[in-house]
């Protein structure tokens, strides 16, 4: 019987490491050792939430709600102003602050005794 050579283990390729991103310089300082105010950088700048277009981070930042349940309901129509863009859901900001509103002026106001 002929003996079968044992099957060689397929060696991946080594994991390339992305690079880390740099640190900002320091900024000169000109005031003798206090940092400028409006001269530091911020390393990522987040769209304004006075955007027409809102993501859906950001509606739920503003609404205080989970993904999951901001995801529910939507998918329930219970709010307003969901687009579709390319394949990302974006909501209309007016449409949605217009519809907070209209919530808040819903609610039944407290009778005084």
């Amino acid at each position: 019987m002929a003996r079968s050579k044992p099957k060689k283990k397929k060696r991946s390729a080594p994991r390339k490491q992305t690079p880390k991103p740099q640190q900002a310089e320091a900024l000169p300082r000109d005031d003798g050792g206090q940092a400028s105010e409006g001269l530091q950088s911020t390393p990522e700048v987040e769209p304004s939430i006075t955007s027409i277009l809102l993501t859906v981070a950001q509606v739920c930042s503003l609404l205080n709600l989970s993904r999951s349940t901001l995801d529910r309901m939507a998918k329930a129509g219970q709010i307003p102003g969901r687009v579709k863009i390319g394949g990302q859901v974006r909501y209309h900001r007016q449409v949605l602050e217009t519809w907070l509103l209209d919530q808040v002026q819903s609610l039944p106001s407290n009778p005084t005794p």
